[in-house]
């Protein structure tokens, strides 16, 4: 996937196993994207801090899900506003 990906899109990622989860980018560093579960964006933009995330190559990004704007997960945590993950 060569397109810049967005905070709080929704995407599939090529996972162990065959497995393919929907996850939410948190942050597109080129190469490598941070993603975190679509709870743990949620739960952490309520709880105002930076998500737990992992990085996943970005050749292992398949596609960006569409969502309706009800079930998107756009907000971005305060605590990360700014910040980068793990500072």
């Amino acid at each position: 996937m060569e397109q810049q990906l967005q905070r709080g899109q929704q995407v599939t990622v090529n996972a162990y196993r065959g497995r393919r989860p929907v996850v939410t980018v948190v942050e597109d560093r080129g190469d490598v994207i941070l993603i975190c579960k679509p709870g743990e964006y949620m739960t952490a933009a309520a709880e105002g801090r930076v998500p737990i995330v992992v990085g996943f190559h970005r050749e292992d990004v398949l596609e960006v899900v569409t969502v309706s704007k009800k079930g998107a997960a756009s907000e971005t945590p305060a605590a990360y506003r700014g910040s980068k993950a793990g500072d």
